[in-house]
């Protein structure tokens, strides 16, 4: 398996809480005050940088590494993965990945479109 995406010099990652609103790097959803939500920083190209992600898109991530075994997570790629039809080849699976996969996948959307309300 190979994955064509930038590796960093150096990498940190961390859950922490939110002490003011942030964006969430993948969906978009506000993270609010108060909230869990992991902060990765590293150093990619020369340029040190900061992703955050909300809780609901790191369970998609940790589902979709243990479901497709050539995964590339890259930071503000999880719904184009799933845009671009990697799931599929789970539907042909009889291990019920797909569905499991895609219940988070509709549970971050939702809580994405509630935060909008």
């Amino acid at each position: 398996c190979y994955c064509d995406i930038e590796r960093p010099e150096f990498f940190s990652s961390a859950t922490r809480v939110a002490r003011a609103g942030h964006r969430c790097g993948e969906c978009g959803r506000k993270i609010e005050a108060g909230e869990q939500y992991q902060y990765n920083s590293g150093k990619w190209d020369g340029e040190f940088t900061v992703h955050k992600r909300c809780l609901h898109c790191c369970t998609v991530v940790s589902a979709l590494r243990e479901a497709l075994p050539c995964y590339c997570d890259y930071f503000g790629g999880v719904w184009e993965t799933i845009a671009d039809g990697w799931l599929d080849d789970l539907k042909s699976a009889e291990t019920g990945d797909y569905f499991r996969v895609m219940r988070l996948v509709v549970a971050a959307k939702r809580a994405k479109r509630e935060a909008g309300r």
